[in-house]
């Protein structure tokens, strides 16, 4: 219900600070540890490099996307997204082979391919 407390907490997080944080005893607190360490270590970069990583049809929509560059997916929205992000998701399964991630995305792949595996194994 909408007054759950869970759920007014959820909601207010996403309204003011744009995100949530759940946590699990499943997966353990270092691999998310790792894959906040290595998303921050990827933002912390001068945007001309992270720039060299935007998502694009080719890459199935993986990879950055600059500050007020992002989809809303509200179809009403009219602001751009007042974020940067980067879409990361396992390479398509229809027997392609997938390139390997650039040397500079090499930390953040590695730490996303941990803590996705785990997560997959908790659900």
């Amino acid at each position: 219900s909408a007054s759950d407390p869970a759920v007014v907490a959820l909601d207010a997080a996403c309204m003011e600070s744009g995100f949530f944080r759940l946590s699990s005893a499943a997966v353990p607190c270092s691999l998310v540890e790792g894959a906040l360490d290595a998303a921050c270590g990827f933002f912390a970069r001068p945007l001309e490099e992270k720039l060299r990583h935007c998502g694009s049809a080719a890459t199935g929509w993986r990879g950055y996307t600059p500050m007020g560059g992002g989809h809303n997916c509200s179809p009403a929205s009219r602001q751009p997204e007042r974020k940067e992000s980067f879409y990361w998701g396992e390479p398509d399964t229809d027997g392609d082979a997938a390139a390997p991630p650039a040397a500079e995305l090499a930390a953040l792949d590695a730490a996303a391919r941990v803590f996705h595996a785990s997560m997959l194994e908790a659900t």
